[in-house]
């Protein structure tokens, strides 16, 4: 992943998920090459949000930007239309989300 993409991930997760949530939380980030993809995603278990609130939580245009609004912009400016980024949420089952680039590309973005 280019550099300080999967930290803010991480640290939110932490923050947002972990820490706002009264039980121990745990928290997973996977790393792995998928086909011809680089797939990055991290996963709690926290209190998490309703589903149908993902889109505008999470990558809503605002003043205040989100994390994945401006990793989702970061990753435009390096790789286009050639990525992915996804978050899937629900209440008391914690948040998941996903980016994907080209493996291909993977190399050249961390330089």
């Amino acid at each position: 992943m280019p550099p300080f993409s999967l930290q803010p991930v991480v640290e939110n997760a932490m923050q947002h998920g972990l820490q706002s949530s009264s039980s121990t939380g745990h928290l997973r980030v996977v790393v792995r090459a998928v086909e011809r993809w680089l797939e990055m995603s991290v996963t709690d278990d926290g209190k998490g949000i309703p589903s149908n609130k993902v889109e505008e939580i999470f990558f809503a245009e605002s003043p205040k930007a989100h994390v994945l609004m401006l990793l989702r912009r970061r990753l435009q400016g390096l790789f286009g239309h050639r990525f992915s980024i996804e978050a899937s949420s629900d209440l008391s089952e914690g948040t998941i989300v996903t980016v994907r680039i080209p493996a291909a590309n993977a190399l050249r973005a961390c330089k």
